[in-house]
């Protein structure tokens, strides 16, 4: 039967009524604000089946409630041509306590959604995350591959929405299911909305009581073997992200952490104490409201309580724990987004940033007290970790060198300090490595082993990396797409880890137009359009010197190795010139390149044999 039409020939079309934001934000908050204030942890796993139902719950019925929800973001941020950005008040505290930050982030969620009940719709990808998300944002983005926002604005949506989370009474650290700081590259952002749109804190509970002991100890490849056989006592959605296999790595992951922090009978204790959180806790963040000064803010920590915001308190616990002739020392949370002193025993790890609060005219005893048990520190400089205040008390930001050793803490003070360094007992084999500690490696020259106090393993049986399940070829092929030096924990079976420095190669870009040199050297009058792998000199019209080519990464290899051993035959001064000619000329990273160029000395030696292999004339 055909719809009735209206004058004019048009069908009339039907309003409704938009949700107001505050509205829709406290439907989404609705069904995870019990799990919240047991303090375990919770995934924010949005759907349009969810937000239908809790819409309809409060008397919104909604046809298409993926708009409705993009209609209530789209009124947070503009766009302008290719981007988005957030308007000044988008992430303010309401009268509710909390702000709109997690309609943003159902937005996002939603888009991983979209990737995993149809991977391959309007022609995208299986992995494009941000075309999907663009296309949720507004139709005047335009569809390509990066984050419609800046990175600074992406991750305040998730701070802020953190801070909503640290708002609900009861909560814990665990409550916060996403990291900030961990992930690099081209999952810097994405890693977020990921971290959530897995399974659904129902799916890990079932997982937890029919797999708990079967997940014990295992790898990575047979704890995906177990949730498959698993996953039939699981949701149709959980059913469907597992058979789609896209996000194997980061199921396996979250079910891993899960079963760590979240165990079913220690939860269960935990929510018969009501104790989530341990009594007179000081937190310190980072204002970043002001971009033009460093403003630290803090508040206290009570079980089963909200955060209490009152300066004087906070003003009078910090007097009572700060002597008049002494200072604290504030640990990194595990989120990374503030900084703790706790009657708990917590530790600084070497590369770990702290807080150091104190008075004024104290704070230079901070350098005597560290150097006394042989520590390294440095400060960290600009608006990010100096000049800033808490009160009348002074406030530095520092981080502990890695060559130093750990700090054990207590009510902000240090109870002991390792005697032990950093790193653990291991030693690299195989590869090119391009530090004197022989841990830092050329990105095209991995190593090969690594030695465990006599227990070698091979590299291509890593499991983990900065805590992330993956494998030695996925690891090896993220590292293609580096653009700066990384360093990366590695961990190999029996909870062994090590870390791992990677040296990135800086091409410089190669010239369009230039003269061309020949395989033996010999420079051509013409000029020419140059290809990739073409020899080419440019920039200058004449040349006052003789033009070297450079050496391949293998005789660089060679080259380096024997002139650190400093055996053979003293290079006259002409031979010398040529080489370091020719390692200027080598396409290898800077840092390779620096130390070469430091071994060619006037005492520089090379054995015959190398030389002829090389090339080279030491006549």
């Amino acid at each position: 039967m055909l719809p009735p039409r209206a004058f004019g020939g048009q069908i009339p079309r039907r309003c409704f009524r938009l949700i107001e934001p505050n509205a829709l934000a406290r439907c989404l908050w609705k069904p995870f604000l019990a799990d919240i204030s047991r303090g375990g942890p919770v995934y924010f796993t949005f759907s349009a089946e969810l937000v239908r139902e809790l819409l309809s719950q409060e008397g919104h019925e909604a046809s298409d409630p993926i708009s409705e929800v993009c209609d209530a973001a789209r009124r947070l941020y503009f766009v302008a041509g290719s981007e988005a950005t957030l308007h000044e008040d988008a992430l303010d505290v309401t009268e509710s306590g909390r702000s709109l930050a997690i309609i943003l982030v159902c937005q996002q969620v939603l888009a991983v959604e979209a990737m995993v009940r149809d991977p391959h719709a309007h022609g995208f990808s299986e992995n494009a995350y941000f075309p999907r998300l663009r296309q949720l944002m507004s139709p005047l983005l335009e569809i390509v591959s990066t984050n419609p926002f800046h990175f600074a604005e992406f991750e305040a949506i998730w701070r802020a929405f953190a801070r909503d989370i640290r708002s609900v009474p009861g909560h814990s650290d665990a409550s916060i299911t996403f990291r900030f700081g961990v992930e690099t590259g081209v999952n810097k952002a994405r890693a977020f909305p990921l971290s959530q749109a897995l399974l659904t804190l129902e799916d890990l509970k079932v997982i937890a009581q029919r797999g708990k002991r079967l997940l014990e100890n295992v790898s990575p490849t047979d704890a995906w073997r177990i949730l498959r056989q698993l996953r039939y006592h699981l949701s149709r959605r959980a059913q469907r992200l597992i058979a789609l296999g896209v996000f194997r790595e980061r199921v396996v992951d979250q079910v891993m952490n899960y079963l760590k922090v979240a165990e079913p009978e220690r939860m269960h204790r935990a929510a018969e104490r009501g104790v989530q959180l341990n009594q007179e806790d000081i937190i310190i963040f980072r204002d970043t409201s002001d971009w033009f000064e460093v403003v630290y803010r803090a508040y206290l920590r009570a079980p089963g309580s909200p955060r209490d915001n009152d300066e004087a308190r906070i003003q009078a616990e910090l007097i009572k724990r700060v002597a008049s002739d002494s200072f604290l020392l504030f640990v990194l949370t595990e989120l990374g987004d503030s900084w703790v002193c706790s009657s708990r025993t917590m530790t600084i790890e070497p590369g770990e940033s702290f807080l150091v609060v104190g008075e004024p005219a104290c704070m230079a005893d901070v350098d005597q007290w560290l150097r006394r048990y042989g520590i390294e520190s440095s400060q960290v400089e600009g608006p990010d970790g100096s000049g800033g205040g808490l009160g009348h008390y002074a406030v530095t930001q520092r981080t502990l060198s890695r060559t130093s050793r750990e700090i054990a803490l207590r009510n902000g003070r240090a109870s002991s300090v390792d005697t032990g360094s950093y790193p653990a007992a291991y030693h690299w084999t195989g590869g090119l490595a391009v530090d004197a500690r022989g841990s830092k490696f050329v990105r095209e020259y991995l190593p090969t082993h690594i030695d465990f106090k006599g227990a070698i393993v091979p590299f291509d049986e890593l499991e983990t990396v900065n805590g992330r399940y993956t494998s030695a070829e996925a690891f090896v092929s993220s590292l293609a797409h580096a653009t700066d030096d990384s360093s990366f924990e590695v961990g190999f079976p029996g909870g062994r880890t090590a870390r791992l420095s990677v040296a990135v190669s800086r091409y410089p870009g190669e010239p369009r137009i230039g003269y061309p040199v020949d395989a033996d050297g010999v420079l051509d009058v013409g000029l020419v359009t140059a290809g990739a792998d073409d020899f080419v000199v440019s920039g200058f019209s004449e040349n006052s010197r003789e033009y070297e080519r450079g050496f391949d990464i293998r005789s660089c290899a060679l080259l380096l190795k024997a002139l650190r051993a400093r055996n053979g035959h003293q290079l006259p001064p002409t031979s010398v010139e040529v080489i370091r000619l020719r390692v200027r000329a080598s396409k290898i990273p800077d840092t390779v390149r620096c130390v070469m160029l430091r071994l060619l000395g006037d005492d520089a030696r090379l054995p015959s044999r190398l030389c002829a292999e090389l090339g080279l004339n030491v006549d």
